[in-house]
């Protein structure tokens, strides 16, 4: 029988269909389906990242995709729109898990059990664990109910190959699509030693970062029995549960870990009976040394769509025209200034991303973007008349020193909003039809028009104080 290349005839005509496949050494597949012909195309794209930067490559995976979508779907297949090519962008940057977990055997002189009785003697030697609200320390058994050691006072027998293991395994995960990553490491330093005994618990929280180069933490978890206990994670809309205990009830000889990104939620469910014994370490980015030999990192199949989304962009001359921006909506928390006194610089988050962000930022700089993380401003002009206001929204790089003012995003005429638009970027919103119609940058010469290919999120806000009312504006990038 015949190759079926089915829907593919009205793709590509077969001869150039298999000149495309030659051209980059894919040899004709027995099953030359639409479905299996992309799966193909796929894997030869995930064994030769190179290829991404090959625009014959990247439009050959893309009407390969789309052909195979079109004949699952049942409708005959048609090029690909800028809108298109935009939300395989915006469903590139979902594929994103803010934590990562294992387990992982370790050697017999590593791991002595304890018994109940000494679980429960090591329970009684700690100190009952608080929780920071605020900048405050709180005692609260209705909230977390656990007993806790500081580093100074507890010793591991876990050696530091070990630890290297875990940190090794967790690094690829945790540094997924970060810019320059075979130039880092994550650094761990120990932290606390937490017991949770029969009726413990932790309700929902997120971690305290200890510095800006903190990224997340990482909880090894000791193979004592349990019952419950099971760490709940939460990002955005999706939640995710570790169960130690019924992991390593099958392990006796192992570890179990998770890691994840400081701005995750996260709970310890009640321990219904025995004892959950955790280490937990900060994790901290830092440069590799000098001397240290750094890894060859292959990016992620979701930041090599990413990337090929974003080539497919560019190729397209109905694409922005006349120039404009992508915007996106940060979907993890980073330390950015909070005042207009604040003198750290917003380049620090860049160096910082995380998940998805880090992923968008690598792949735009692979394709030859600009990248930059600024304060989005909302604000509205009055010329004293409440019937005449309107609204303009504005890009800087600081945090904004609002004074006067008659409310909280209200700015009146020759107040500091002009003094804005001149060390910022004015920005005028477009919706996806007009991203492939040609329209203009924006409805005056000093406006750029901007896209938001994710949405805006309130996770990291500044505070630019009112002199004339005292508020504050919160402010979202």
């Amino acid at each position: 029988m015949p190759p079926r290349f089915t829907t593919t005839y009205n793709l590509l005509k077969k001869p150039q269909l298999l000149d495309a496949l030659s051209a980059f050494s894919i040899p004709e597949p027995a099953d030359s389906t639409v479905a299996n012909l992309k799966k193909v195309v796929k894997a030869h794209m995930d064994a030769h990242p190179e290829y991404m930067d090959n625009a014959d490559f990247v439009e050959l995976y893309s009407k390969t995709a789309r052909a195979e979508y079109e004949a699952r779907a049942g409708a005959p297949p048609t090029p690909r729109t800028v809108q298109d090519h935009i939300e395989i962008l915006r469903q590139s940057l979902k594929k994103s898990t803010p934590y990562t977990s294992g387990v992982l055997a370790v050697k017999a002189e590593e791991l002595k059990v304890a018994s109940n009785e000494e679980l429960a003697d090591l329970a009684a030697a700690c100190q009952p664990a608080t929780f920071g609200r605020n900048t405050e320390d709180v005692y609260d058994e209705s909230y977390r109910k656990a007993g806790t050691m500081d580093n100074s006072t507890f010793a591991s027998t876990l050696n530091f190959a070990t630890l290297q293991d875990v940190v090794e395994s967790i690094t690829p995960e945790l540094l997924e699509g970060q810019e320059g990553a075979e130039d880092k490491v994550i650094r761990v330093e120990l932290y606390k030693l937490n017991v949770y005994g029969p009726g413990s618990f932790f309700k929902e929280h997120k971690d305290t970062p200890r510095s800006q180069a903190m990224i997340g933490s990482l909880v090894i978890v000791f193979p004592t029995q349990h019952q419950g206990g099971a760490l709940t994670l939460a990002h955005g809309t999706q939640s995710w549960k570790f169960d130690s205990a019924s992991k390593l009830a099958s392990n006796p000889s192992s570890i179990a870990y998770v890691a994840f990104f400081s701005d995750v939620m996260h709970a310890v469910e009640e321990v219904k009976a025995g004892y959950r014994v955790t280490i937990t370490y900060n994790l901290f980015l830092a440069e590799r040394p000098a001397a240290g030999l750094a890894p060859s990192r292959l990016p992620s199949p979701a930041e090599r769509e990413c990337e090929a989304a974003l080539r497919a962009l560019l190729a397209d001359k109905s694409f922005l025209p006349a120039g404009g921006l992508l915007g996106f909506g940060l979907t993890h928390q980073y330390p950015v200034p909070r005042t207009p006194a604040d003198p750290a610089p917003m380049e620090r988050v860049a160096r910082v991303l995380k998940g998805s962000d880090a992923r968008m930022h690598s792949a735009a700089v692979r394709v030859g973007l600009e990248t930059t993380v600024r304060f989005f401003y909302q604000y509205s002009v009055w010329n004293g008349d409440y019937d005449s206001d309107y609204n303009r929204e504005v890009l800087l790089d600081e945090v904004a020193e609002l004074e006067g003012g008659h409310g909280h995003e209200e700015i009146g005429p020759g107040d500091t909003y002009r003094e804005w638009e001149r060390e910022g970027e004015r920005i005028r919103r477009i919706d996806a039809e007009e991203l492939g119609e040609g329209q203009q940058a924006g409805e005056r010469s000093n406006e750029t028009a901007i896209y938001w290919v994710t949405r805006l999120l309130r996770l990291n806000r500044a505070q630019s104080a009112y002199v004339a009312m005292g508020n504050e504006a919160d402010l979202a990038h």
